[in-house]
């Protein structure tokens, strides 16, 4: 099956920034994954944020293998995943928050510009067509 974006519902997503949060302590094991699932979406206005609490396993090599791909970046001890969460959120700038877990992936380079026209489009209107036909 192809997702197809129909060319005249562009113009209605096109311009909505998208920020993802990634929360993380001592997660060097399955950290990269997600990275790279972000990192590799089709979708152009993303900026990535990860909170990292203070990891000592590793975490930090993870990050700073992609730090250059990472928009803001902080690895300081918190006081538990919401202190995390709500960190990442303060430093965010997107019209939609998205939080990928640690040991989470975004499954296709289309996850984020798939889901955000359907949340981009004005109702009543067809964002998305999925067929065969390529």
């Amino acid at each position: 099956m192809s997702l197809q974006i129909l060319q005249h519902e562009r113009a209605y997503v096109s311009n909505l920034k998208i920020s993802i949060i990634t929360v993380t302590y001592h997660a060097a094991a399955v950290l990269e994954q997600a990275v790279c699932s972000v990192i590799g979406q089709d979708y152009s206005d993303i900026e990535y944020i990860l909170i990292d609490g203070g990891s000592t396993d590793g975490t930090l090599n993870t990050i700073k293998k992609y730090e250059d791909k990472i928009t803001f970046w902080v690895s300081e001890p918190d006081h538990g995943i919401y202190d995390a969460m709500n960190k990442g959120l303060s430093y965010a700038t997107g019209d939609y928050i998205y939080y990928l877990g640690a040991d989470d992936c975004l499954l296709a380079p289309t996850s984020i510009s798939g889901g955000i026209l359907f949340a981009g489009a004005p109702r009543g209107r067809c964002a998305v067509r999925v067929g065969d036909d390529g």
